[in-house]
């Protein structure tokens, strides 16, 4: 038996939200335009335990326009991922304001927050070479700011990394309160090839900072 979490991908265009899910849940790459709105994906997580947890995954755009739509997503919400990338020089100092804007969508305990830095594959990107606008130090400091024990390092393009993100996240996800299952609703953000659901009601719930 199977439970739903919804989970949301946060962060600052360009970062590669959109790629970090499509690689999880397809196992491939996709580079393109930034997302218009809210893409919606499903993924099932297997367990340690050999349960299941099938996860909800709401792809929020990280474009000023479209930040009042993207938050409307964030009610209820089990896991947030926040995602900077090496190469959006806005991308780590927006990180504080983007998780404040979903802490207010749910309460201080129970929602689990995780630090992504995106595109390693980006020659030199750890070694703090200076070739990019982010380097390493600066997303660690910002780690120790927010209150994070982690920063999951990854790379859409390659994979590295991709699969222990998701694989944490959903141990993480245990505890959390199952979502109802709601049926389809055209009214949904449309996906990549996936069917789309209704967003999904319940009370706002807590945040946990790893």
């Amino acid at each position: 038996m199977s439970s739903i979490r919804k989970v949301i991908l946060v962060g600052d265009t360009k970062v590669g939200k959109t790629a970090i899910t499509v690689r999880s849940v397809h196992n491939s790459f996709v580079e393109g335009a930034p997302t218009i709105g809210v893409d919606f994906f499903r993924k099932t997580l297997l367990l340690k335990t050999g349960r299941s947890l099938q996860a909800r995954i709401y792809d929020t755009s990280g474009q000023e326009r479209f930040k009042s739509l993207s938050r409307s997503f964030f009610q209820g919400s089990d896991c947030c991922i926040a995602v900077a990338s090496f190469d959006v020089d806005s991308s780590v100092h927006k990180l504080e304001s983007w998780i404040e804007l979903v802490k207010e969508h749910c309460d201080e305990e129970e929602t689990v927050f995780l630090l992504v830095m995106n595109k390693i594959d980006l020659p030199g990107a750890l070694d703090d070479s200076g070739m990019y606008p982010v380097s390493k130090a600066d997303i660690e400091a910002a780690a120790s700011k927010l209150g994070f024990s982690k920063v999951y390092y990854t790379s859409a393009k390659t994979g590295e990394g991709i699969n222990e993100l998701f694989s944490d996240m959903g141990e993480k996800l245990v505890g959390a309160a199952p979502l109802p299952d709601d049926p389809v609703s055209p009214s949904a953000p449309k996906p990549l090839d996936i069917t789309p659901k209704t967003k999904p009601t319940k009370k706002a719930k807590k945040c946990n900072i790893f």
